[in-house]
């Protein structure tokens, strides 16, 4: 019931006071409902009682819950919580994967300066849409928004929508064309600048980038990226090759493994490596391609790099972990959060009128999947096929 990460750097109490005031303000506890016992929030957790009670301790200073002698704790309903002012929603899905786990982290930096508090709003658990959990905090007493847009329909109408009632709106890893708020991500065309130009100088002429059926501006950023500098090289670029859609899920609670199931976007790359005009290297829109890609190639009787070089983009943390470790393009997911959520503070506070636009810089971080690097010959990177 309550989701907690002994690992984190955030206090467990705190974890808790952040999971109850998601329960409430999502509608998920609703307003004057009893809430769970400290016992029962104990077993549910396996914290103890007193990170329990700082918890709920937490939230009556906030006004979010009530406790009646006798009678136990409430959701406060709307008209009897305090001033929400001081609150950040941030909603994006698979919220315990590495880049939006990285980019959480860095918002609740900067918000625990500042005083004020984030609610972490996951809409793939459960099942939800981002416009309905949008809808529920809007609801609520919500007026702080930062938000990692799926392009679900109608999404850019309900968040503009936000914007004209005042509420302030920070986009984080990609943006929604025409909406007026915020913007922070990485500089996604610079960094498929960088990839493609580590091939091009690795001797590579046939480069291919493999990317998603989706559209995004993060997206026709990376392919913009790959075309400039093959085209800068003299080199026409080669069709983008779109993989089929999939079945999403979190990376963290799944692993690796199950992309390695996906038949018909591992049947796509199959068909790509075993034509006769196959590329030399593929540049891959993120590092959970770039991974399908050594699987297919490995099943295919492929030498990854030597018969094809693999190039990512995010760096995470499973990189280096890889059957032939990952070259890829990294981004400071930390800093992404933290710029966004001073960016939506400033705003909030009235020093900052109109929404920024910021790109943050990216690196290429060598490996060897690209052939740029060398592994130890006699170390072998964990094979995580299965995990």
């Amino acid at each position: 019931m309550l989701r907690v990460d002994r690992d984190s750097h955030v206090p467990l109490h705190q974890q808790v006071a952040e999971e109850i005031r998601r329960l409430i303000l999502t509608g998920e506890w609703p307003a004057s409902r009893r809430i769970p016992s400290e016992a029962a929030l104990c077993e549910a957790s396996q914290l103890s009682r007193n990170t329990i009670r700082q918890a709920l301790q937490t939230l009556e200073n906030e006004g979010l819950v009530i406790r009646r002698a006798g009678k136990g704790s409430f959701a406060a309903a709307a008209r009897e919580r305090g001033a929400l002012s001081r609150f950040i929603a941030l909603v994006v899905n698979f919220s315990r994967d590495p880049l939006p786990a990285s980019i959480y982290a860095g918002i609740h930096a900067a918000a625990d300066v500042h005083g004020y508090q984030v609610i972490l709003v996951d809409p793939a658990v459960g099942g939800r849409s981002t416009n309905s959990v949008l809808a529920r905090l809007e609801e609520a007493g919500l007026c702080n928004y930062i938000v990692w847009p799926t392009g679900e329909a109608t999404e850019a109408i309900h968040l503009a929508r936000l914007v004209t009632r005042g509420h302030v709106v920070v986009q984080v890893d990609r943006y929604l064309p025409g909406l007026a708020a915020s913007f922070v991500g990485c500089d996604n065309h610079a960094g498929a600048v960088l990839a493609t130009q580590h091939l091009l100088d690795l001797g590579h002429r046939r480069i291919a980038f493999l990317t998603s059926s989706d559209e995004s501006t993060s997206i026709a950023e990376r392919q913009g990226g790959y075309e400039a500098a093959m085209r800068q090289a003299g080199l026409e670029p080669l069709p983008a090759l779109r993989l089929p859609r999939g079945r999403e899920g979190p990376i963290a609670e799944l692993g690796l493994g199950y992309l390695a199931l996906e038949t018909a976007q591992m049947a796509f790359i199959a068909a790509c490596l075993q034509d006769p005009e196959r590329p030399t290297a593929i540049f891959a829109l993120h590092d959970l391609i770039a991974y399908q890609v050594i699987v297919a190639a490995r099943q295919a009787g492929l030498r990854v790099p030597v018969d094809l070089a693999v190039v990512g983009f995010n760096d995470s943390d499973y990189c280096t972990g890889l059957e032939v470790p990952l070259t890829s393009i990294a981004q400071d997911g930390f800093a992404i959060g933290h710029r966004a959520c001073e960016a939506l503070i400033r705003q909030a506070e009235g020093k900052q009128a109109e929404p920024v636009f910021v790109r943050l810089p990216v690196r290429l971080v060598r490996r060897a999947s690209s052939g740029g690097v060398q592994p130890p010959e006699d170390e072998g990177g964990a094979n995580l096929k299965n995990t």
